[in-house]
């Protein structure tokens, strides 16, 4: 295409051939080193030209215009090393990594500028990090040629045909698979849901259903350590209530446990190891709270490299606040969604995002309104636009046990119709691009909190059949 050494000008040349490519193109004004570049590029990007002599003859009736583009002459001599625009995405990903490797210098720079300065070496780093991580975000391949994308997509059907890979990963839940096929192979997919509706257990859920077919899975919780995760999800394995547990070894540190209990004490014990061996097992990778969504793309990138074939956030409302932007709610999750639907177009990638909708505050919602619809979450009402899939969650203990807060008894008549199933974790579809909407009801478990399959249909017909007393109150279990 060209033999000149500046993938800047290169990239201009072609622009000025053919102009029709500078308004397609993704890249942005700083890609470009110097300013002359930039303000040619912004002008090419900006208006509708039919060819480079429209440009030449609007530059000459604009001399300030050309002088910030360099001259006319100058602007010339970038069309004149070009010969034909084939090849331009080359160079437009030269463009990128050279913008990148400035970005990086600039980091160093600004590191040793603080550590000259007295600033503690622990925030040096700190803030290096956080930099690193904000530049890594913004590494993907921002340009693709028609051809090149051509070749992509026959190469994906190819291998689809062939069975290498999928259009669609099975999330293992029988119901949704059937339903659903499975979940996209890249793209985000939403789950929305007020809080304490279960978004937590189906992320949990279904990360290991997934992980159990051999998927390599990453979560990410931004509310819970990994630590904490890694507890809920082994008692859900287990078929350990975590508030039968916690009774249980209360009563027993206090002394006053009875000999029963002591033994199913003993019982979930093994029960928990099993589990916790089982845990131990899955490839599943967790990460938790305090990460910036800058350093959980980072990481996301190195597990993907490792094999990593989805990854879960759990909640995307809660990251830590970027910096570069209005210290507000609002304008730091759009960018955080937009950050996450970069980074799956990149990696070929499925993100799954929990998110909480808004009306918590309004008390028990309207006849039609029980079930999210998906503009509701919470902070950004436009979520739904980044997504390719959006479902909306709904149990009808929720709502039940809502009712029974508010007047102080269990409801006589209890509407099923308007509030949902009781016993089950209701998924709506609300947004699909490919296929039809629909519903499905899975098995919820509320004292384990989890969904779908027990882990007895993973490993023991009998590993999630406690003893009844297990879930029982406090009343009864001092009886």
């Amino acid at each position: 295409m060209s033999h000149d050494p500046s993938p800047e000008r290169t990239v201009l040349g072609a622009y000025l051939l053919q102009p029709t490519l500078a308004r397609r193109s993704l890249l942005e004004p700083e890609h470009f080193a110097k300013e002359r570049h930039r303000a040619l590029y912004e002008l090419l990007r900006d208006r509708e030209w039919s060819d480079q002599l429209e440009v030449v003859f609007w530059l000459g009736d604009h001399p300030q215009s050309a002088k910030a583009c360099g001259g006319i002459a100058y602007v010339q001599q970038h069309a004149d090393g070009v010969s034909s625009t084939e090849g331009v995405a080359h160079y437009e990903g030269l463009l990128v990594e050279a913008h990148r490797r400035r970005l990086l210098a600039q980091a160093a720079v600004a590191a040793q500028t603080q550590s000259y300065d007295g600033v503690d070496s622990l925030d040096v780093a700190s803030n290096l990090r956080q930099t690193l991580d904000e530049i890594d975000a913004c590494a993907s391949d921002v340009v693709v040629s028609p051809d090149e994308a051509a070749r992509v997509v026959m190469e994906d059907v190819d291998g689809e045909a062939s069975g290498d890979r999928v259009s669609y990963l099975a999330t293992g839940w029988a119901d949704w698979d059937r339903e659903w096929v499975g979940i996209p192979s890249e793209g985000v997919i939403l789950f929305l849901a007020r809080s304490g509706m279960g978004k937590t257990s189906l992320v949990n859920s279904m990360a290991v259903a997934m992980a159990r077919s051999g998927m390599r899975v990453h979560i990410h919780g931004t509310e819970t350590s990994a630590k904490k995760r890694a507890r809920a999800i082994v008692f859900g394995m287990s078929g350990i209530s975590p508030r039968a547990w916690g009774l249980l070894t209360r009563l027993h540190s206090e002394g006053s446990a009875s000999p029963q209990q002591i033994r199913d004490l003993g019982t979930c014990r093994e029960r928990l190891q099993e589990a916790s061996e089982a845990f131990a097992r899955l490839p599943l990778h967790l990460t938790g709270s305090g990460l910036s969504c800058e350093r959980v793309c980072a990481e996301a990138r190195r597990q993907h490299r490792l094999g990593c074939r989805c990854l879960f956030v759990d909640y995307i409302q809660d990251f830590p606040f970027s910096k570069g932007l209005k210290q507000d709610r609002t304008p730091q999750v759009v960018h955080h969604s937009r950050l996450l639907k970069n980074l799956s177009a990149e990696l070929y990638l499925p993100v799954v995002e929990a998110a909480q909708v808004s009306g918590e505050k309004e008390g028990m919602p309207r006849k039609g309104a029980v079930v999210p619809q998906m503009w509701d979450a919470q902070w950004a009402s436009g979520l739904h636009q980044d997504a390719e899939e959006v479902y909306a969650i709904n149990r009808a203990d929720y709502w039940h046990q809502r009712l029974t807060d508010i007047h102080g008894a269990e409801p006589q008549d209890f509407d099923e119709s308007r509030w949902g199933e009781l016993g089950v974790l209701g998924i709506t579809a609300r947004k699909r691009r490919e296929c039809g909407l629909g519903h499905i009801a899975l098995a919820w478990d509320g004292p384990r909190r989890w969904v779908g399959p027990t882990w007895s249909d993973y490993r023991h017909q009998d590993l999630a059949r406690a003893p009844q007393h297990w879930h029982e109150t406090d009343a009864e279990w001092r009886t």
